[in-house]
Order: C-alpha cells, then sequence, then structure tokens
C-alpha cells in the first residue's frame, strides 16, 4: 500500500497544474451529474433537458482522460506529445465545465436574482436591460452577440498562433489563464446562481426583435 501511494505521489508531482485541475473539477462533475439523474429517476420526475447528455459527456471525457494519461506515461518526452499536452486540458475543461454548468441548478437552486434587480435599480435608477430596449435593432443583436462568441474564437486563435510559433511557454501560460477563467467563473457561479434578465423580467420587455438575415 505504502508503495502504491508512494508512486501515486510522485505521478501527481510530474502533472501539470492544469491536469491536476481537469482531474480535481471531474470528481465533482461526475458525482453531481450522477446524483442529479438519480434523483430525478428515482423522484419519478422526468429528467430536465439541461441534464440530457450528461452522461455521455462524463463517458467520453472519461475515455479521453484516461487515454492521454495512458499516453503521457509513455510519450510524455515525445515533441509532437508536449504540444498535445499543452493543448488536451482545455478540451478537458470545455467538456467538464459544459456539465457542471448544466447542473447548477441542482447543487444551488437559490438565486440571487432578486438582489441583482434591487442592486441594478439602486446604482442606476432603472433597470439596464429595460431602459437599453430603446436601442435595439436586429441588427445591433446580431453584431453584439457575435461579438461576445468571438471569446472563443480568440482562445482558438492565439493557440494557433502560438502552436505555429512554437512558443510554448507562452502557449501553456495562455491556457492556463483560460482554464482557470472558466473554472473561478464557474465556481462563483455556483455561490451565487443567477437567471438571464430577459427571463426574469421578460414581462417587462415591450420589444421584441427577429434575428436579422
Amino acid at each position: 500500500m505504502s508503495r502504491l501511494k508512494t508512486k501515486f505521489v510522485n505521478w501527481i508531482s510530474g502533472l501539470h497544474i492544469e491536469e491536476v485541475i481537469a482531474l480535481v473539477f471531474f470528481i465533482p462533475s461526475f458525482i453531481i451529474t450522477v446524483r442529479a439523474n438519480l434523483y430525478f429517476s428515482g423522484a419519478g420526475i422526468v429528467i430536465p433537458r439541461r441534464f440530457y447528455g450528461g452522461f455521455t459527456r462524463l463517458a467520453v471525457t472519461l475515455l479521453m482522460m484516461a487515454l492521454y494519461f495512458y499516453l503521457l506515461e509513455k510519450y510524455s518526452q515525445r515533441p509532437f506529445f508536449r504540444w498535445i499536452r499543452n493543448t488536451m486540458p482545455f478540451l478537458f475543461c470545455i467538456a467538464i465545465y459544459t456539465n457542471l454548468h448544466d447542473t447548477i441548478g441542482f447543487i444551488n437552486p437559490h438565486n440571487i436574482d432578486s438582489w441583482l434587480i434591487a442592486a441594478d435599480q439602486y446604482l442606476f435608477g432603472v433597470q439596464p436591460c429595460i431602459w437599453a430596449q430603446q436601442f435595439y435593432h436586429p441588427l445591433l443583436t446580431d453584431y453584439l452577440s457575435l461579438s461576445y462568441m468571438n471569446y472563443f474564437l480568440i482562445v482558438v486563435v492565439v493557440v494557433v498562433y502560438l502552436i505555429i510559433k512554437k512558443e510554448e511557454q507562452k502557449l501553456r501560460a495562455a491556457l492556463l489563464g483560460t482554464i482557470l477563467t472558466f473554472y473561478i467563473g464557474y465556481a462563483l457561479y455556483i455561490i451565487f446562481p443567477a437567471t438571464s434578465p430577459s427571463k426574469i423580467l421578460a414581462n417587462e420587455f415591450t420589444r421584441n426583435f427577429p434575428a436579422a438575415g
């Protein structure tokens, strides 16, 4: 047992911090997803749409991680695998984050919507999203939506650029920062869960534009 423990400690100590983070977050992701599905099944309740695919994502992620760590033991010193090692934790992050994101309501059903609405009213004297509807236009909505979604594209572009430039240390730093942002954001969302104003204040909106095109 002592030899096995020593081997495990040595294995963990040889991992990158982003790999350790992936392992740490996979465990609650697995437990929460399983408990959520068992709860709804045991209570005879139809599983909500946001939980669909949870087990499949877990299985795929688990297989990917098992294969990855197996290959890590054999090829960690190979130049080609070093680049795979630098990027795979980000893919694990996306898979785990997606699964955890879908189970937030099960972890903490007590959202802070009323507090946020009151805070907005106190700070601005209005509800900003309601006030901003005077500027609504379908083209503006599409533009802002695309601008928001660019955060993922920017990550991919930066990663590809650093791989082409063979900037390994900068690549790791960029991906580690992105990974930490995802997990910290998720942790804060668990502590302070909230719903979109489009749902909470739905009855107060007076304008509705379809998407352009």
